[in-house]
Formats: structure tokens, sequence, C-alpha cells
């Protein structure tokens, strides 16, 4: 007594039998795309070479036209030049003191600028955070323009009257 399992592997196995079975083909050996592909790093490879002996900057390192602050144009005071020591040691000390005074003050100046763009950041980022991690419409984030002013002032995050002066002076007009 047959079960229908029985009966359909019997079917199946008889279907296998009379079907016609597919021979292999051959491999086709052809190595050719594989030449090929050999050739085009070689060629990229020479090709990096040539342009780093020739002395070309890679786009992400050539100088772009966004904004310079007045202290990056500034030329700074070489010391190494023998000619430059000499004068500077027939300063008088008032002279010598007004130099290092000067000097102070553009370093003041320049971390000054530095503190208050790392703040700006800073402020900007949490705020573009709490309106990512409440799922908030995209038109709430702050963008920062390459001019460093910000397009509106934070709404989701707490200031005080001191740091939405201080985020006034970057609004853009």
């Amino acid at each position: 007594m047959s079960t229908w399992t029985d009966d359909l592997e019997n079917q199946v196995r008889a279907e296998r039998k009379n079907s016609p079975r597919a021979v292999a083909a051959p491999a086709n050996k052809d190595y050719t795309w594989v030449f090929l592909l050999g050739i085009l790093i070689l060629a990229v490879v020479a090709a990096f070479i040539f342009f780093q002996n020739k002395g070309y900057t890679p786009i992400a390192q050539q100088p772009s036209n966004n904004y310079y602050s007045q202290w990056d144009r500034q030329e700074s005071y070489n010391y190494n030049n023998t000619q430059d020591r000499y004068n500077y040691n027939r300063l008088t000390t008032d002279q010598r003191v007004d130099r290092l005074e000067s000097a102070a003050r553009q370093i003041w100046e320049r971390s000054k600028w530095n503190s208050d763009h790392m703040t700006l950041l800073a402020t900007i980022h949490n705020h573009n955070m709490v309106v990512i991690r409440d799922a908030r419409p995209r038109s709430e984030l702050i963008l920062l323009n390459s001019d460093w002013t910000i397009n509106r002032l934070p709404d989701r995050i707490y200031l005080d009257y001191q740091d939405r002066e201080f985020l006034k002076r970057y609004l853009k007009r």
C-alpha cells in the first residue's frame, strides 16, 4: 500500500529520468578582462605618481574664496633672519615692550575669534541635535553660512539674555 507521498516521489523520479539533462559547457577561460583591469590599475597608479610629483594640490587642499579674518592676512614677524635679530637687539626697552604688547594683542584677538566661533558652532550643534532628537521638521535646523552667519536664532534650547545678544551678532540680516 503506497501513500500519496510515495506516489509523488515516484512521479518526480520518473520525470527526472525522462527529462533531458543539460550538459555543462566547458569553462571559457578568457582572461582579457583581468588583463584590462590590471592595465587600468597601473594607469591610475602612474597618474597618481605623476600628479604627486608635479606639485598640484588636490581640490580639498586648494584655498577657497571663503571669508578670512584680517588676522589671517597679516604677515607674522620672522625672528629667524639674522638681520631681524640684530635689529631687534638694537631696540630700546620701550620699543621691545610695544612689540611684545602688539604680539600679545594679536594673540588675544585670534583666541577671542576662535572661542567665539567655537561657541557659535556648539550652540548650533546643540540646537540641531534637539531638533533631530524630537523629530522636528528640517526647516527648524539652523544653517551656518560660509561668512559665519546663521539663518535664525535657536528656539529649541534655553538661551539667556547674554547668549541671545551674542548670537544676534551672527544673525544674517
